[in-house]
């Protein structure tokens, strides 16, 4: 971020889009620092239209001087590059200035991994451990269950994940009827769903032990 007398402010830029809504914050900077200017800023504003970033934020220090400033930034892959400009302290327009930010871009966890989940049907609680791999595009995986005290490993069909989004089918046991859909929702190392087949549907909650 743009500083005076040559400084350079390093800070945080979180945005949250919703249709053509921007929010955000200028975070303050990291490991304390920055006088006056430690703390967060909420962003006014905003709009992103046809690539190019803009905002405006304002605040008051304890001494009362308002510092205003204008922020427009043109997005090239995960990089935006622009000018600030405004007024600061009572001292009029300072000129524009260049800034710059790098997108920091998170690697979204995989749905791969061993799950322990949790469904309770006619009053009873039960805990299979659900593990779903990935090879290639291609995804697979198998529910284990104990019954009657024996581990039992059904393999899992029609295995797809899309984003956060998870379905399978559990196919019917010899001499059953009808096989159960499972559809489900994971977010990091936690997953819900809803269980259906021929009992009717059932809700249940789940976590991650271990990943692959």
């Amino acid at each position: 971020m743009p500083g005076r007398d040559g400084n350079t402010f390093v800070r945080e830029l979180v945005l949250t889009q919703d249709g053509e809504k921007v929010t955000g914050t200028l975070k303050a900077p990291a490991g304390g620092g920055g006088g006056n200017f430690a703390r967060d800023i909420e962003i006014r504003d905003a709009t992103f239209r046809d690539g190019e970033l803009a905002f405006a934020t304002e605040f008051r220090l304890d001494d009362g001087r308002t510092f205003r400033r204008s922020y427009r930034a043109r997005m090239k892959g995960n990089a935006l590059e622009g000018t600030s400009e405004g007024a600061q302290g009572g001292q009029g327009n300072a000129g524009p200035r260049p800034w710059k930010a790098e997108r920091i871009v998170e690697t979204p966890i995989s749905a791969a991994g061993e799950w322990t989940l949790s469904l309770t049907r006619e009053g009873r609680t039960l805990t299979p451990t659900m593990v779903l791999r990935q090879e290639g595009e291609r995804w697979g995986g198998d529910l284990v269950m104990n019954i009657n005290g024996t581990e039992r490993r059904i393999p899992l069909q029609d295995v797809t994940v899309d984003g956060e989004n998870v379905r399978f089918i559990i196919p019917a046991p010899p001499g059953g009827t009808g096989n159960t859909e499972v559809t489900a929702k994971f977010q990091g190392n936690t997953i819900s769903g809803s269980v259906k087949g021929s009992r009717g549907t059932d809700l249940f909650t789940g976590s991650r032990n271990r990943t692959p």
